[in-house]
């Protein structure tokens, strides 16, 4: 598959927004133009997977995490990345996040980190970020922003994270 991988531009909105991504896709313009906005402010990075007809995928980086303990390591947060449904298996969540990973890198960054969902529903991404080089970090999992520490009860749903981070090497 022939595409190219750029940032987040203010005429891709509309063609994301249109997208039928699948039951994980993230539409809105409200959403896209606040992502913009960001981007433009320098707190998000956001990139795009395009071909001339359609918005393969896209992802983020959050230079300063949400995560407390990426924050306060200096480790930005990959978010959102997500492939449509058209994309999957041909390379394109790959090639966003090491376009991402690249970023990171170029802004000096030493690590990039990532949460993933624990659910079946996460499965293809858990395998993704380990084939990747990705590893646990720290409190390994979290819930709602909360670290979910042993012998102890709570929900499992989609805010059971796992965080995972990757050593950006020098090229």
């Amino acid at each position: 598959m022939n595409f190219e991988v750029r940032e987040l531009r203010a005429e891709d909105i509309p063609r994301i927004v249109a997208t039928d991504g699948g039951a994980v896709w993230h539409g809105g313009a409200k959403k896209w133009d606040q992502r913009l906005a960001e981007q433009a402010g320098g707190k998000r990075l956001v990139l795009v997977a395009v071909n001339a007809a359609d918005i393969l995928g896209y992802g983020a980086v959050l230079w300063a995490s949400g995560h407390a303990p990426f924050r306060e390591a200096g480790i930005p947060e990959m978010m959102d990345v997500m492939v449509a449904e058209r994309g999957r298996n041909q390379g394109v969540g790959t090639r966003l996040i090491h376009a991402l990973e690249e970023r990171a890198r170029a802004a000096n960054y030493k690590k990039i980190g990532v949460a993933v969902g624990h659910f079946s529903d996460y499965e293809a991404a858990q395998r993704l970020y380990l084939h990747l080089g990705y590893a646990a970090y720290g409190e390994d999992i979290d819930s709602g922003g909360a670290s979910a520490p042993a012998d102890e009860k709570g929900r499992v749903d989609d805010d059971l994270v796992l965080w995972l981070v990757k050593e950006l090497e020098a090229e």
